[in-house]
């Protein structure tokens, strides 16, 4: 399995540094929301809060890469543009940041409007084998718990090394991985293992799958922590540029829509004319 790292080549999105850490420093009030950005504001909460995410990563939230610029970022942009389907893989040691590259992404996609959620290994199996045991409370099928981790757009799962190899774990999430790569969902795949000790953990039908459509990002640069340590919180989120960048992807992804929309009326009114006419 060919799972080396690339040579982090692609360039940071040409995107203004400062815009995400920009502060009001001239003593004024903040102005208002406007009724649109309070709906975007309480979409994007509704969706931050879905993902399961650790409140702590969001006093780095760095969706284009800018407060915190480094290897990291690099390897972000990376991902940022790879196919819709693919596994990507982030191995490294502990406090490279590969939790927190997750995180922006997943934000990322919030900031679309898509849904995307982040889950430990564990929890996700334990999800599914609860689903066996009666007395707990779980009133979901196994089906629709394995369905409620293959729908979001994004899904990273951490720690992905940590397993016991049975073949319910084995099973559960060769199905999950199949069904989100049928679908186009991207999936990202988190451990402090090394190459070879991952391909270990995660067994041949993953490791095959890894070498079919992903990508492996071995993230040995230095600690992210370190950088991140510095006195920079991300002020990102609920900024000018939050919502004028949530307000362009929301538009990105109407307009294809409409136009279909707009393509299927005109078709049906030059039907409705042809038949007319005779």
């Amino acid at each position: 399995m060919p799972m080396e790292n690339p040579p982090l080549t692609t360039p940071l999105p040409a995107t203004a540094a400062s815009a995400s850490n920009q502060t009001n420093t001239s003593g004024s009030q903040p102005q208002p929301l406007s009724d649109e950005n309070r709906k975007l504001a309480k979409t994007f909460e509704e969706l931050w809060k879905s993902a399961r995410l650790d409140e702590r990563h969001r006093d780095h939230f760095d969706p284009d890469g800018t407060l915190y610029p480094g290897p990291w970022s690099q390897v972000q942009a990376q991902i940022a543009q790879v196919t819709d389907g693919t596994i990507v893989v982030l191995l490294g040691g502990r406090g490279r940041g590969k939790t927190q590259i997750a995180v922006n992404l997943i934000g990322r996609s919030q900031m679309a409007l898509r849904y995307a959620r982040y889950t430990l290994a564990s929890e996700l199996f334990r999800a599914v084998r609860d689903t066996q045991r009666k007395h707990n409370g779980e009133d979901r099928s196994e089906q629709e718990v394995i369905n409620s981790y293959s729908c979001p757009k994004l899904l990273a799962i951490d720690q992905a090394h940590i397993r016991g190899q049975s073949d319910f774990e084995n099973r559960t999430i060769t199905e999950i991985l199949d069904v989100r790569y049928a679908y186009k969902r991207t999936t990202i795949l988190i451990s402090n293992e090394d190459v070879s000790k991952f391909e270990e953990a995660i067994g041949p039908d993953i490791t095959d799958r890894i070498r079919e459509h992903g990508k492996v990002f071995v993230c040995d640069w230095p600690s992210f922590r370190d950088a991140a340590a510095i006195d920079v919180k991300s002020k990102y989120i609920g900024s000018e540029a939050f919502y004028a960048a949530m307000a362009a992807r929301e538009k990105a992804m109407r307009e294809p829509e409409e136009r279909l929309v707009a393509a299927i009326l005109a078709e049906q009114a030059t039907e409705r004319a042809a038949k007319s006419a005779t």
